[in-house]
């Protein structure tokens, strides 16, 4: 009974995984026009034992912004977080912005 109990709790312990926002940032608020539609982009950088796969990640999302949205892009709000697993991560960044025509 003991022996199962701790191979139970090794998986769980070696398979847990864990969620953080690091940061929130807002931009000017300038308001919303009639014109304007939300825009959204993510990126993802994947890291496996502190070895870096995807260095510009939040790069590819902006660039992914602006291809949306051939106007003035507003009211930009940005989220970057982290996902981790076990002896790997996600950095991911959430970009959600209005597209003003």
């Amino acid at each position: 009974m003991m022996k199962i109990l701790l191979v139970t709790l090794s998986l769980f312990t070696f398979t847990a995984c864990t969620h953080s926002v690091h940061l929130y940032h807002v931009s000017e608020y300038e308001g919303a026009s009639k014109s304007g539609r939300v825009i959204k982009a993510e990126g993802v950088q994947y890291v496996v034992l502190n070895f870096v796969f995807e260095t510009d990640y939040v790069d590819q999302a902006y660039a992914s912004l602006r291809e949306q949205c051939s106007g003035r892009i507003t009211n930009i709000n940005t989220r970057y977080s982290t996902s981790h697993s076990f002896l790997s991560w996600y950095n991911k960044v959430k970009i959600t912005a209005l597209c003003n025509n």
